[in-house]
């Protein structure tokens, strides 16, 4: 499968977790550390299974740090996705956290000398902009939503996260390197555990005799990890500022299923047709515009 498309097949992905973990910020655990944690255990995951059925080659120092360090501030970035989760809608939280796109080319044109055709740059551009406009609240007034700053400081985690997983990923094969972005994952998770205050809250869910609630949350966070290691494989075979690029077109996705959930379970997806309904609309047709110039 080409990159491209398993570069759209991520965001759908992780459209999916968005929606859930909406719900389950919003009636389970309440707390955005405690996502953080549980997406840091759960990345871990693919580490163990590497050294077992096919133990990692050992890479030069520089590679596996940048690895060790994608998967950190990957940790860090769920922390700043969920703040901003808490505070407003899912498609407005996605188009917000997808600012990343935004960074990527820049740093990659520097720091990893990629180069697009000036059609490329335009189309990611379109795509950013469609996506930020999302979360704006005024556009006239350029008053955007309370959640921009978390929005923010996610964005830029991100961005960082794409430049040293795919300065690693060309040093050394595909699975060499994404066992030590889950070290990563499992590193990060440990630290976001130390610092958590709801520690009493985490042992509850994880001793929870709710069946329904256990496999939901171990499998909104497999499926999470589905998409990381998707994403993974598109970096690690096409150019990192269109992969990130690709990425923006998830407020299409999350817009599109959870409008179509809310009829159906509207106590569990608030996906709202308010007044910014329309514009939401029209900023996914310029996604679409946009993806076509990729």
């Amino acid at each position: 499968m080409s990159w491209f498309v398993l570069a759209l097949i991520a965001p759908l992905v992780w459209a999916v977790v968005n929606l859930i973990d909406d719900h389950l910020l919003r009636s389970v655990y309440r707390s955005a550390t405690i996502g953080a944690v549980l997406s840091g255990v759960i990345g871990f995951l693919p580490a163990l299974y590497i050294y077992i059925f096919h133990q990692p080659q050992v890479a030069e120092p520089k590679l596996i740090l940048s690895a060790v360090a994608a998967g950190m501030l990957t940790v860090l970035f769920y922390y700043f996705y969920f703040r901003t989760l808490q505070t407003d809608d899912p498609s407005v939280a996605i188009a917000l956290n997808n600012l990343a796109p935004a960074i990527v080319p820049f740093l990659a044109f520097f720091l990893l000398s990629e180069r697009l055709q000036p059609l490329q740059y335009a189309g990611i551009g379109i795509i950013v902009i469609a996506s930020s406009l999302i979360g704006a609240l005024d556009i006239k007034k350029l008053k955007f939503a309370k959640s921009v700053w978390y929005a923010l400081c996610g964005a830029i985690c991100y961005a960082m996260v794409s430049i040293l997983a795919k300065y690693a990923y060309e040093g050394a094969s595909f699975g060499d390197i994404y066992f030590w972005i889950a070290v990563g994952f499992g590193v990060g998770g440990i630290i976001a555990f130390i610092l958590l205050k709801e520690k009493n809250q985490l042992r509850q869910l994880i001793s929870s005799k709710d069946k329904k609630l256990v496999t939901l949350l171990l499998g909104v966070e497999l499926l999470n990890m589905a998409g990381e290691l998707i994403q993974g494989a598109a970096i690690n075979g096409g150019p990192v500022s269109i992969v990130r690029g690709l990425e923006g077109i998830q407020p299409l996705y999350v817009l599109t299923i959870g409008i179509v959930l809310a009829r159906f379970l509207p106590n569990h997806f608030r996906e709202r047709r308010d007044e910014r309904f329309n514009k939401k609309i029209i900023c996914m047709g310029f996604m679409i515009v946009g993806l076509f110039m990729l």
